[in-house]
């Protein structure tokens, strides 16, 4: 079954039921194609008048989060190429992504699951700061944040790397390990970024130290400024673990991406020194959590479905492998998890 409505009418993650056809008869869009904001904008500014819409199926919500992402990652793109050539920060840009793209993201049940599965490499500024909003979006909800602090949250986490932007590509992609002065040039991006940052006048308080702080340490051994517990704003502690937890499940050009369970260990050895030790137990309890039900392939070659998370200072959960053998991972080392596959 299918619906007719107007491109007005129309919203991000509806399905084309027949391809939509320009008044020079070229096709705009494909039939099966999910609509996303930029879509819906390309069909107005064209004049289509009508366009068929399916009612009948339901789009798989790993389809809906891919068409979201590749769509705002084109979008943030845009944004930050404006950011290195006009030298100021296009916030009210920047927040419509918010609203329009990276919320609906963040309330797609399993989003953080769907970030790790499409993301391939992840060496470009841009896409590292989607993968933190996105992140960051659904850990501020476990945190409790809400309506307009959410908001700030994720404008936070899409804003907290734009420092990059200042240093040069040369040392960003470097493969080998970075020499004294190349990391002190890194290390001022937080710096940078806030200077820029404070110069929108829209931008809260709570944004601007999250950006300057998400690289501080709960035990002062961070950077800009080596600030310890008391002096490190709450959102920039929570930026912290999801910029960690970004990163190490993200590929590298000086290494390949490590599975949510090596990355959980390495937050759970953390968290009671360099992290904020409350928020990591929400956030661990709850990743560990979305991964039950997720199929894996494990280093004898079988593949196996997770059905429990294990303790949290354990080093692997409890699987059900594909001849229906359950092992606790946390108890063996002859069998490990190479990858999550589903």
């Amino acid at each position: 079954m299918r619906t007719t409505v107007t491109p007005d009418q129309a919203k991000a993650g509806m399905v084309l039921a027949s391809p939509v056809i320009s008044d020079s008869g070229k096709v705009v869009l494909e039939e099966g194609v999910i609509l996303t904001d930029s879509f819906i904008d390309r069909l107005v500014l064209l004049g289509i008048k009508t366009i068929h819409i399916q009612i009948s199926e339901t789009v798989p919500v790993k389809e809906q989060f891919t068409a979201f992402y590749e769509d705002t990652l084109g979008k943030i793109k845009d944004g930050f190429a404006n950011i290195s050539y006009f030298k100021e920060v296009p916030v009210m840009q920047m927040r419509e992504l918010v609203d329009n793209a990276v919320n609906p993201m963040v309330d797609i049940p399993g989003a953080i699951l769907y970030l790790n599965a499409i993301q391939q490499s992840d060496d470009c500024t841009f896409k590292h700061s989607l993968g933190v909003a996105v992140i960051t979006g659904v850990f501020a909800k476990w945190a409790g944040y809400q309506g307009q602090r959410l908001k700030d949250a994720i404008l936070a986490g899409l804003l907290h790397d734009i420092g990059k932007l200042y240093v040069p590509a040369r040392i960003l992609g470097k493969p080998d390990r970075l020499t004294d002065i190349e990391m002190a040039i890194v290390k001022k991006h937080p710096v940078e970024g806030y200077r820029i940052l404070a110069q929108a006048p829209t931008v809260t308080q709570e944004v601007l130290l999250g950006v300057l702080q998400h690289h501080e340490r709960m035990d002062g051994t961070g950077y800009p400024f080596g600030h310890k517990a008391e002096k490190v704003h709450p959102l920039a502690r929570l930026i912290a673990i999801s910029d960690m937890y970004e990163a190490m499940t993200s590929k590298r050009v000086f290494r390949d991406r490590l599975i949510p369970f090596r990355v959980i260990e390495e937050i759970n050895q953390n968290m009671f020194g360099k992290l904020d030790p409350e928020l990591c137990l929400v956030f661990l309890n709850k990743i560990r959590e979305s991964l039950i039900g997720t199929t894996v392939l494990l280093s004898d070659g079988r593949k196996a479905m997770i059905i429990s998370a294990g303790s949290l200072a354990g080093k692997g959960p409890v699987i059900m492998t594909e001849d229906d053998e359950a092992l606790d991972l946390d108890k063996m080392t002859s069998i490990t998890i190479l990858e999550c596959i589903g």
